[in-house]
């Protein structure tokens, strides 16, 4: 009785013990994967505790980070500028889901576009290195128009720049976005370890929301540049 007994205690340790094994096996899969995501995201980490605080050619200008469920709203905003954008974090990278646009272009006139994607778009690729580049092609959906997206980006190389904010080391991400609405514009960004978007400059070469702007307010070019960031 005292055998079976012991055998009984030997079999119940070792079930256990393998249990324990296969749950820990399971955490630490995911504990890796979710610390790839974090480590590869160093260059843009949605960091909902900082405000960013950016100087303009559209004023002074903020971006705020909020999580909301598994997605992250990323809004830059000014007194007579909104760009939002509904933000998924996967394993590859930084996806947009959904971007509204919101621009006061006179004094009682605000235009206002909401556009959504057949399939997330790529913010950025990880990893973010010298050399990387991705390519999207999709629908883009804005009211009941129907246009054909196209996105390339190319991670330019690592770059030492000095803005008011301070001397930084960053990777320089080009990016050039095209409609067949006849939206066509470069967006040129400079991302610094830890804080995110620091400098970025936009050619306005064709039409919508963007295209108000170069026609109405004489801006051809947009630039942000890091002035300040605060905590929430």
């Amino acid at each position: 009785m005292k055998k079976q007994t012991l055998l009984y205690t030997i079999i119940l340790i070792a079930l256990i013990f393998l249990q324990n094994k296969s749950i820990l096996k399971t955490d630490s899969s995911e504990f890796l994967s979710v610390r790839n995501i974090i480590s590869n995201a160093d260059y843009f980490p949605l960091d909902s505790n900082k405000v960013l605080h950016y100087k303009s050619n559209l004023g002074a200008t903020k971006l705020i980070i909020e999580k909301s469920g598994k997605h992250y709203l990323a809004e830059l905003k000014s007194e007579d500028f909104i760009y939002r954008q509904n933000l998924i974090l996967r394993e590859d990278g930084v996806y947009v889901k959904e971007t509204y646009q919101k621009i006061k272009v006179l004094l009682f006139v605000n235009k206002e576009s909401k556009f959504t994607y057949n399939e997330p778009l790529p913010r950025f690729k990880y990893p973010i290195s010298a050399g990387q580049n991705w390519y999207w092609r999709g629908t883009e959906f804005n009211d009941d128009e129907k246009n054909t997206l196209e996105v390339k980006s190319t991670v330019a190389g690592d770059e030492l720049i000095k803005i008011s904010a301070g001397e930084y080391r960053t990777i320089k991400v080009v990016t050039e976005i095209e409609s067949s609405s006849g939206t066509k514009n470069k967006v040129t960004e400079w991302l610094a370890k830890d804080i995110g978007i620091i400098k970025s400059e936009i050619e306005i070469n064709g039409g919508g929301v963007m295209g108000i702007v170069r026609d109405l307010l004489g801006y051809g070019n947009l630039s942000f540049e890091l002035a300040e960031i605060k905590t929430h």
